[in-house]
């Protein structure tokens, strides 16, 4: 189970920065191949998080049945939505404790990385959260079936800089993500985007993509973004909108 799990890890944390390298080429270049080599490298990247979430959650069934408490554990995963796949520097929950790489998410959790911290969360429906520095967040609601893919799942960035790799739920059904930030809320389609929270009177939305006329097939990146009052679209990579209070 080490063995496979440290694999595993290991080749998301790779993953993850060839997918960041190709993005940086993608943006640079605006090449249609860079952006197909990401898109390509993203959904490995997917199907081995997935790969790591089910065999943490089989450990988990094994070491409950060792302890003779039997549970029911398609109860238990409206609790377990993920794991800290990479953790950089002092990362905490709520409580206060430290959170590690393979430390398990739950449904309600806060995850906050201080100074000179950075973390990314691997969460059941193959959604990818990289959080930078001094950022807090905290997932409001999780619910996934594995074999619909139907689900909701909202999150909060109350504070920092968060890049956000969409899943299966998003790809399922858009309306049934939504991220929350002092500012205002966005709804997200198929996509890559970054929330910057700078402050409660401000905040930024960069959509990084991928863009209408990709050649993957892959779906356009959309965001909706909503003050409480006036709402607008991002479609075009690069863009960003900045909403105030």
């Amino acid at each position: 189970y080490k063995y496979s799990r440290e694999n595993l890890y290991n080749l998301v944390e790779r993953g993850q920065d060839a997918i960041d390298g190709a993005l940086n080429l993608a943006k640079e270049t605006d090449h249609p191949r860079a952006y197909e080599v990401a898109g390509t490298l993203i959904k490995n990247v997917g199907e081995v998080t997935e790969k790591l979430l089910e065999l943490q959650m089989k450990m988990k069934k094994v070491n409950d049945n060792d302890s003779g408490n039997l549970i029911n554990f398609g109860n238990a995963n409206t609790d377990f939505i993920g794991v800290i796949g990479a953790a950089v520097g002092e990362i905490t929950n709520q409580n206060n404790e430290k959170l590690s790489n393979g430390s398990k998410i739950f449904f309600g959790d806060t995850v906050v990385s201080n100074n000179n911290s950075n973390a990314q969360i691997l969460f059941l429906d193959q959604t990818i959260l990289t959080l930078g520095e001094d950022t807090e967040l905290t997932i409001d609601e999780f619910i996934y079936d594995p074999n619909s893919h139907d689900g909701s799942f909202v999150s909060n960035v109350k504070s920092g800089t968060v890049k956000f790799i969409t899943g299966q739920i998003s790809k399922k059904n858009p309306e049934n993500l939504e991220v929350k930030f002092p500012s205002g809320t966005l709804g997200a389609r198929g996509t890559e985007f970054v929330v910057l929270a700078e402050n409660k009177n401000e905040s930024t939305v960069v959509l990084l993509g991928p863009g209408p006329k990709n050649s993957l097939g892959m779906i356009p990146g959309n965001l909706i973004l909503s003050d409480g009052v006036n709402s607008v679209n991002i479609t075009n990579p690069g863009f960003q909108a900045i909403l105030k209070n």
